[in-house]
């Protein structure tokens, strides 16, 4: 019985993570690119030296356009292959707070707080 509810919760959250990439993923090339984007893939123009040690212009961590730059120059330019280091991080962070929830509170926590990360339409 109990392994018949751990298969249960496993199954729960592959459907809650594909949901969440689904919902990342649908229409995402829908809209324009936002000044944001724009502004990373035009810091992804610089050379990796640049990024990473001449922080006077950009007080940012240099570790997203550094996963940019490499993502650009493998799939090019698109809105698409823009925001999908975001698709990937945001789908990613979908079992990471299911495992906080589960940890610090329970497992039905976890479970909660992973499907409403899932389906906000602001991550």
């Amino acid at each position: 019985m109990e392994g018949l509810r751990l298969a249960l919760k496993r199954y729960i959250l592959f459907f809650i993570i594909g949901g969440g990439a689904f919902l990342r993923l649908y229409h995402i090339d829908w809209q324009p690119l936002w000044f944001d984007e724009v502004y990373s893939l035009e810091m992804t123009g610089r050379s990796l030296a640049d990024l990473w040690f001449n922080q006077a212009i950009e007080p940012n961590p240099p570790l997203y356009y550094t996963l940019l730059l490499f993502l650009k120059s493998f799939l090019g330019t698109s809105e698409f292959q823009i925001r999908l280091l975001s698709v990937i991080a945001g789908t990613v962070l979908i079992p990471l707070l299911y495992y906080v929830g589960k940890t610090f509170f329970n497992e039905m926590v976890g479970l909660c707080a992973a499907f409403l990360l899932s389906l906000s339409p602001f991550h």
